[in-house]
């Protein structure tokens, strides 16, 4: 603690996710949540477990925000202000070349007891090209080249940290060999989690990350809150579902 009430130091800031949306799936899957029921097609936002999660997080919220570290949150690892934090493998490629082998590492997410040991998730980048691209012949050739060839995969997985979802990709046995890459493709082999698969997947992303917000604001219970991204959703996606019959 420093000499103003504020932490120096933390081991990691939990509420932080890349947005509050990529954290409530996040802690969700921690806490072995399931968001929707793929048999019934009914979504499950209001899954006991992932209540839990919601109250874990708020109540970290309120004990801690107020006195972190006076560093943005980006900056947090990289200045040594937190021991630890959820990072994709683009964004911990520019990390690891700012500090170095010897004082940056990566592991597997932590769950909760009794739950799944790696509860980690799928998500990913996609490529497309505008309907009035002057060139789209070329354009497609960069996409399939980038996204579908050994050459293009293994030189966009160097450069960018990614893990290519083309499962030849020469990148990924370079991978193998490094103590870092190898973990994120443990994730990516092994990672049971994503995204619902739904028509309104955006829409359900968007209001979980606002009941988030209401939860660590005091606005809302966790309860309550997940009721009413249940209620919501489940409404908009019987409507699309409706839609698509017709």
């Amino acid at each position: 603690m420093g000499n103003e009430g504020v932490l120096n130091q933390v081991g990691g800031v939990p509420w932080e996710v890349y947005g509050n949306y990529n954290t409530a799936f996040t802690w969700g899957w921690i806490f072995n949540g399931s968001f929707y029921d793929y048999e019934t097609n009914r979504v499950t936002a209001n899954d006991p477990a992932i209540v839990e999660s919601f109250e874990f997080l708020r109540d970290y919220y309120e004990r801690y925000h107020a006195i972190l570290p006076a560093v943005p949150a980006d900056q947090r690892l990289v200045t040594g202000k937190a021991a630890m934090s959820f990072e994709v493998s683009t964004t911990f490629k520019n990390m690891r070349a700012r500090l170095g082998d010897d004082s940056i590492g990566a592991g597997l997410m932590p769950y909760k007891d009794g739950g799944t040991p790696n509860p980690s998730w799928i998500g990913g980048w996609a490529m497309g090209i505008l309907p009035d691209t002057p060139h789209p012949d070329l354009a497609w050739e960069f996409v399939r080249f980038v996204t579908a060839t050994p050459e293009g995969t293994d030189a966009f997985g160097r450069t960018s940290g990614a893990v290519p979802a083309y499962l030849k990709s020469p990148v990924h046995e370079a991978y193998l060999d490094d103590p870092v890459m190898s973990v994120y493709l443990e994730i990516a082999q092994s990672a049971r989690n994503r995204r619902p698969g739904m028509p309104v997947v955006a829409d359900y992303a968007s209001e979980i990350g606002n009941a988030l917000t209401d939860v660590l604001t005091g606005k809302k219970q966790p309860q309550d809150a997940l009721e009413l991204v249940n209620s919501t959703i489940q409404k908009k996606l019987d409507e699309a579902m409706s839609d698509n019959v017709q």
